[in-house]
């Protein structure tokens, strides 16, 4: 665990606070616009994520509504 926790603290220096738990995802614009009005999931406009809001039983939907709109695009 020793390595995980220096891992996760150079990240943190190095993305600095603002970032630090939101995940980039990848998704354009209009993908993360297709999650939110299709699928009812908010995430930035530029495809960053709040992973540490996300509980266990919301992981398949969520996965499932991304593989949709990617898939889509």
């Amino acid at each position: 665990h020793s390595q995980g926790r220096q891992n996760h603290h150079g990240l943190a220096q190095t993305l600095g606070p603002e970032t630090l738990g939101k995940e980039l995802t990848g998704l354009s614009a209009a993908q993360v616009d297709r999650l939110r009005e299709v699928h009812n999931i908010y995430l930035t406009r530029d495809g960053r994520a709040s992973i540490a809001g996300l509980t266990s039983p919301d992981v398949p939907y969520v996965a499932a509504a991304i593989k949709e709109v990617v898939e889509a695009a």
